[in-house]
């Protein structure tokens, strides 16, 4: 009987760690915004009051703070850059990569990109 139990659970952990949301989280960002991963390869930017995307899967790069978020997107083979001023409620994108470094540069955000892989809550 102790067997069993323990196959049972073994097979318990096994099935509940490969389903959707045991690996989802949200990260909030400031009072509007929030970072969050919907699956193991789904990163987004939302509007915590609704949940709308600001910037929509799949991001592979962010990084933020108290002023501004600066962020790449990866969609199929286009890639998209993005500055979002979080002070005045702007959002810059999507930028191409020269756009990108040309307004990050004017608004001397001096942060580099991470890895979706690098932001853990």
């Amino acid at each position: 009987m102790k067997l069993t139990t323990k196959m049972i659970m073994i097979l318990l952990v096994v099935v509940l760690s490969g389903c959707n949301g045991a690996t989802d989280y949200v990260i909030p960002i400031n009072s509007n915004l929030e970072f969050g991963r919907t699956n193991p390869s789904t990163y987004s930017i939302n509007y915590r009051d609704d949940g709308q995307f600001v910037i929509e899967p799949t991001i592979s790069e962010v990084n933020w703070d108290d002023s501004y978020v600066i962020a790449k997107r990866e969609h199929n083979s286009d890639v998209e850059y993005w500055i979002i001023d979080l002070k005045d409620e702007v959002n810059y994108g999507p930028l191409s990569k020269e756009a990108y470094l040309k307004r990050k540069e004017k608004m001397n955000i001096e942060m580099e990109l991470k890895s979706v892989d690098d932001i853990k809550p």
